[in-house]
């Protein structure tokens, strides 16, 4: 090339030269990038969808890590997932009441902090087998064991504050469709606030952080089986439940204070959303789509998600 330049005698030659080396490089650089932009693409999409199959147990909670569940249905209390399951002695506390229907034909003797906000058409005949679908209903059960409910997450508590002054995390896991877990979830965030207030002095909102991993209501209306009643209390207490959630996360914009008695042992009353940080868990993808094997699948993005964080 330089021979035919030096031969040519022309300059203009040579510009010619240097644009064409200049527009094979812009080139070069323009397809590089969107190579790099394909792949980005790529590996983001695999993050959001490419799951395993199979969520892979590291084995049990180490001494630094607790668990506890909250269920109104006495025959899940023994209930495992793909083997696993929580000690149903330390790690369970059952909301399940036997005497809910009598106690709802007697009104008058509800104690004022559940008088002040049950309303009069809530009617359950069965308190063993869940809330049957009636937020009121879980709310209710979590009242008649409140104590039991206080007594768990504050031994929790103390466990993991024993000997150490580190930051906690508390990940705080519910469906947002059911009775039980849309009907309790924020009284349990709350009720936490106000015992890590309680433990730390005043100062339990610097030294913890609480995570809600809520389970939209397309994760249970992706179960084919459901019956049409089933699927439209699912629709009814997702949308009223997520209407209080936002309510709630923005707080602190309109200087309130969630405020609530649970009977004679807790008294909430504080000017911070229930969540530090709040995660909604979707069945469906980016085009509007439910995910195949959708309960599964939001379960085990949830437990990598969680795994991940405390690894790190």
């Amino acid at each position: 090339i330089s021979e035919n330049i030096k031969t040519s005698n022309s300059y203009l030659t040579l510009q010619w030269f240097y644009v064409n080396k200049l527009t094979f490089a812009l080139i070069a650089f323009i397809a590089t990038f969107a190579l790099l932009i394909n792949i980005h693409v790529i590996d983001l999409k695999s993050i959001y969808n490419d799951i395993s199959d199979e969520f892979i147990s590291l084995g049990a909670l180490s001494d630094a890590d607790k668990a506890l569940a909250i269920e109104t249905n006495e025959q899940d209390k023994n209930k495992k997932y793909k083997g696993i399951g929580l000690d149903p002695l330390n790690e369970l506390v059952l909301l399940s009441e036997a005497g809910i229907g009598s106690m709802l034909q007697n009104r008058s003797r509800l104690h004022p902090s559940i008088a002040s906000w049950l309303s009069p058409e809530v009617h359950i005949a069965d308190g063993i087998n869940g809330a049957s679908g009636v937020r009121q209903g879980g709310r209710l059960l979590l009242f008649t064991k409140i104590n039991q409910v206080v007594d768990a997450i504050q031994k929790k508590i103390k466990e993991l504050q024993k000997g150490t002054d580190r930051k906690i995390y508390i990940f705080i896991l519910s469906g947002l469709s059911g009775g039980t877990g849309s009907g309790c979830f924020l009284d349990i965030a709350y009720i936490t606030r106000a015992i890590l207030d309680l433990e730390a002095g005043g100062s339990g909102i610097d030294r913890s952080d609480i995570m809600g991993y809520l389970f939209t209501p397309d994760v249970n209306l992706a179960n084919p089986s459901l019956s049409i009643h089933t699927q439209e209390y699912i629709k009814k207490n997702g949308y009223a439940a997520l209407k209080e959630l936002d309510y709630w996360m923005n707080i602190e914009e309109r200087g309130e204070h969630f405020k609530q008695d649970y009977g004679t042992r807790l008294s909430v009353d504080l000017q911070v959303p229930p969540f530090d940080l709040c995660h909604l868990i979707s069945a469906t993808d980016t085009e509007g789509k439910t995910i195949h094997n959708a309960y599964d699948y939001c379960m085990n993005v949830t437990a990598e998600n969680i795994t991940n964080f405390m690894a790190s």
